[in-house]
């Protein structure tokens, strides 16, 4: 074999395995705000991650953070890009959800009416499932 060949070689391999790493979660500071219909306060928490993270174990109050993040990852930290919500005037039970801070060091807002609960967490998976 020639030297070019072993190059060629040798960069498809380091091509092949870098496939198989997983994506760098990007730098994310949020804070997520769930207002339900009747309550006086929202349910307020903070979201880290990446190299936003003081260490391993600190992703904020999230509850869910790391499938959060993860979450937000598949959405390149736009959470426009989630399902559309159904329209919810008139909903006794509606609930407005609301996510501000810094994704990669760009300020992103969201806030949508969900019906219900059931609504919010089937269109937003785990970004705003405070429950343990």
């Amino acid at each position: 074999m020639h030297w070019y060949d072993y190059v060629m070689h040798f960069s498809g391999v380091v091509l092949a395995l870098s496939l198989l790493l997983p994506v760098p979660v990007a730098d994310a500071r949020l804070e997520l705000q769930v207002h339900r219909t009747g309550e006086k306060l929202p349910m307020t928490v903070t979201l880290r991650c990446g190299k936003a993270m003081q260490s391993a174990t600190d992703h904020g109050s999230h509850p869910n953070a790391r499938q959060a993040c993860a979450d937000l990852g598949r959405l390149a930290g736009d959470p426009t890009r989630l399902a559309p919500a159904t329209p919810c005037r008139g909903e006794p039970d509606r609930v407005m959800a609301v996510l501000s801070g810094t994704w990669n060091n760009s300020l992103i807002t969201f806030s949508s009416c969900y019906a219900s609960d059931s609504a919010l967490h089937e269109v937003t998976g785990e970004i705003f499932d405070f429950s343990d």
